[in-house]
């Protein structure tokens, strides 16, 4: 407020000090500028959109090269109040011939209900439009947020009442439904590149899911469901894998299938390019011995954990690495943490791979993980539960 009270008298003290010809140009004049955001290019034809909010009157504007070098701009809306709705999340069509926007609504807090400052007796709504590049009448094609273009150019997904909704765009399509009904607070919708499948984030309080929706057979699957914080996902150009944030930077097979652990880091990219080959996952991991154990704090539990890795046939597969670690539940306030006896412990003739555990000296719930992180594996961990009770 103290810098805003400045400007102004700097802007006073500037109109006093101009010459008298200079005096039209009042402290309104400047105050009314246009104001320009949330700049999005087109995916080709080098076109630009962008909202001008002009006193309150928020709108859409587009730009277009003209062919030498400039650019011709041009208002594509048409919205004439000073009503207090916001405009944003624009979004390009793969063609560039049309742009999603949305209207209303609160976008720093979304969901949440939706600001009035005019205080319309009608009320107002956070409504997704759709407006050709060359402008006209808009359509309205739901209410929600957050509108993602399939890379198909025929549909957009969207989130509405805390699903996930999706609308075709053809001239005749029918009203906006909802692709499915899913439990947390759903976000990060990414479409895969091939159109037929969308990613998200399940929020669930604690914890998130990262969930794959196959638009085709109409399934859901989580990949890699657990206690952790999975986000940001990003689809392989090839549609097949999905790179996400959990401890680190993982990757999987859309079908939950052939984890990867590719190393600590956050807001994962893939290059460009053509993926390589990779081997079809064809083996799984499962839990063999250990798991539930209570013991006292510091001692070493009675029973190694085990974990078996198998072949689709059930064969022993010899030779894969097993990533070993810990997680506690709990404030971190203990003096002796827990630990294990090995973090990379390969399997042996029989499949087997095995670690001892020595709790720690706070009376704590431990989750062992033991993670096949080549990609060649179906299931490609599994969790133990381990707890340390406080000596008698």
């Amino acid at each position: 407020m103290m810098m805003r009270v400045i400007a102004l008298c700097a802007a006073f003290a500037s109109v006093a000090g101009m010459p008298a010809q200079s005096r039209n140009f009042t402290l309104k004049q400047a105050l009314s500028a246009p104001f320009a955001s949330d700049l999005v290019a087109s995916p080709q034809l080098g076109r630009l959109a962008w909202v001008e909010n002009q006193q309150g009157r928020r709108n859409l504007w587009m730009a277009k090269s003209d062919g030498s070098g400039k650019y011709v701009s041009k208002q594509l809306t048409s919205y004439d109040q000073d009503d207090g709705q916001e405009m944003y999340q624009i979004a390009w069509t793969p063609d560039a011939e049309r742009l999603i926007y949305v209207r209303g609504g609160d976008s720093e807090f979304l969901g949440r209900p939706d600001p009035n400052p005019a205080l319309a007796p009608d009320g107002v709504a956070q409504n997704i439009w759709l407006i050709a590049a060359t402008g006209g009448e808009p359509r309205k094609l739901g209410e929600g947020y957050g509108p993602v273009v399939s890379p198909a150019g025929d549909q957009v997904a969207f989130l509405s009442h805390g699903q996930i909704w999706a609308v075709d765009l053809g001239p005749d399509a029918a009203k906006a439904k909802p692709l499915l009904h899913l439990r947390g607070d759903i976000s990060e919708l990414v479409w895969a590149p091939d159109a037929h499948a969308i990613a998200f984030v399940s929020e669930r309080t604690d914890h998130s899911f990262i969930g794959v929706y196959d638009l085709r057979a109409k399934t859901l699957v989580y990949l890699d469901p657990g206690t952790e914080n999975d986000a940001k996902p990003v689809w392989s150009p090839d549609s097949r894998r999905i790179m996400y944030e959990e401890f680190s930077i993982e990757s999987m097979v859309r079908d939950g299938t052939g984890m990867k652990r590719l190393g600590p880091g956050f807001s994962p990219s893939w290059s460009l390019g053509t993926m390589p080959p990779e081997t079809a996952p064809f083996r799984s991991i499962e839990m063999v011995a250990g798991d539930g154990q209570v013991d006292t704090m510091l001692a070493v539990l009675p029973e190694s954990i085990s974990v078996r890795v198998v072949g689709d046939d059930g064969s022993p597969q010899a030779g894969a690495v097993i990533k070993w670690d810990w997680l506690f539940e709990g404030p971190d306030t203990v003096t002796v943490r827990a630990s294990l006896s090995d973090h990379f412990v390969a399997t042996n003739a029989a499949g087997l791979s095995s670690v001892q555990m020595r709790l720690g000296s706070g009376q704590q719930v431990l989750r062992v993980r033991a993670a096949l992180l080549d990609g060649t594996a179906r299931k490609g961990e599994v969790v133990f539960t381990e707890t340390a009770a406080p000596k008698p």
